[in-house]
């Protein structure tokens, strides 16, 4: 089972894969279909470390383990969710982007049918 240092190196893998997110995210303009499932890829990755991480804080080792260090935890945690929000506007803005350009290029054709 994990053991602190474990532990600390599973907290480490979500944050190192949360930072990976971010960086595909604020990487371009807009975003290509390799690069979407780059961060499909690093979603699944996070999400089984996340699920290893969950349950060893279910064990008994683990509830003791997670209240001796409270602290850290906490910190992890708020620290994940205000990554998560963040790379939750940058993903917003990039469908929204996305979207304004397909608009634009269904316009575009709607224009040159109309021509013909």
């Amino acid at each position: 089972m994990l053991k602190y240092d474990a532990l600390l190196n599973c907290i480490e893998q979500i944050e190192k894969i949360t930072a990976e997110i971010h960086l595909l995210l604020i990487k371009g303009e807009s975003m290509d279909y390799p690069d979407i499932m780059a961060i499909n890829s690093l979603y699944f990755e996070r999400k089984s470390v996340l699920s290893e991480f969950e349950q060893f804080a279910l064990t008994d080792e683990g509830k003791n383990i997670l209240n001796q260090n409270s602290a850290i935890i906490n910190n992890f945690i708020i620290k994940l969710q205000e990554n998560d929000k963040n790379n939750i506007v940058l993903l917003k803005n990039k469908i929204q982007s996305l979207a304004n350009k397909l608009k634009e290029l269904n316009t575009n054709k709607s224009l040159m049918i109309y021509q013909k």
